[in-house]
């Protein structure tokens, strides 16, 4: 499922990414792999929200549970 945004809100999503891969990094070096792993997903998430609203205008809406 997906739905429409305005492709202004791409930089959003690609900083809320930037923010969570520095959290992650932080949590590796601290060896606090479970929350590495979770920001890094969260962070992957919100880069491709930011690719597709940029490029198409669409993110996806599902709930990201298919893991």
């Amino acid at each position: 499922m997906t739905k429409s945004v305005d492709r202004k809100k791409s930089q959003n999503y690609l900083t809320k990414a930037e923010n969570l891969l520095e959290v992650a990094r932080y949590a590796l070096s601290q060896k606090k792999y479970d929350a590495t792993v979770t920001n890094a997903v969260h962070s992957g998430i919100n880069a491709l929200d930011a690719l597709t609203t940029h490029e198409k205008g669409l993110r996806a809406s599902g709930e990201h549970d298919e893991i």
